[in-house]
């Protein structure tokens, strides 16, 4: 008999990455409530207590998408809970890979399934230009 296990994956991705594209793709909420129609993000990031509303449909874009997603306290900014929940996140998955670094965790995520290279190839369809997103990280990194 063959005895199968379980392993628990995830995909995280750098957080300014991450907001600057929330920002951009969710044009719904809760961007536009506290912006206006054309929302700009350094506008938000001048002074992000002042737009954050816990009312607003979908709040939780603006803080910490991520840790939302798996289910964490988003809104907590205590470094002991942050650090716990690294832990809780590290326990609850074998495998959490870096969408920055898909192709490394793609070889990770192989050798976790005992995979072959075929099952995990894949063709790149997205291409990002580094340039503007180097510029918007020199920039926004600290408010973000």
């Amino acid at each position: 008999m063959h005895l199968q296990t379980l392993i628990s994956v995830t995909s995280l991705r750098d957080p300014v990455d991450n907001f600057e594209s929330g920002f951009g793709f969710f044009r719904d909420f809760p961007y536009p409530q506290w912006l206006g129609d054309n929302p700009q993000i350094h506008k938000f990031l001048d002074d992000p207590q002042k737009y954050y509303d816990k009312t607003t449909p979908w709040h939780f874009r603006a803080k910490n998408y991520m840790a939302f997603d798996l289910g964490l306290e988003y809104e907590s900014d205590d470094e002991s809970y942050i650090k716990e929940a690294i832990k809780l996140t590290e326990h609850r998955f074998g495998l959490v890979m870096i969408t920055d670094r898909f192709e490394e965790s793609a070889i990770l995520l192989k050798h976790e399934l005992c995979m072959d290279v075929e099952d995990v190839a894949y063709l790149r369809l997205v291409y990002v230009f580094l340039i503007s997103l180097t510029i918007f990280k020199a920039q926004s990194t600290k408010g973000i």
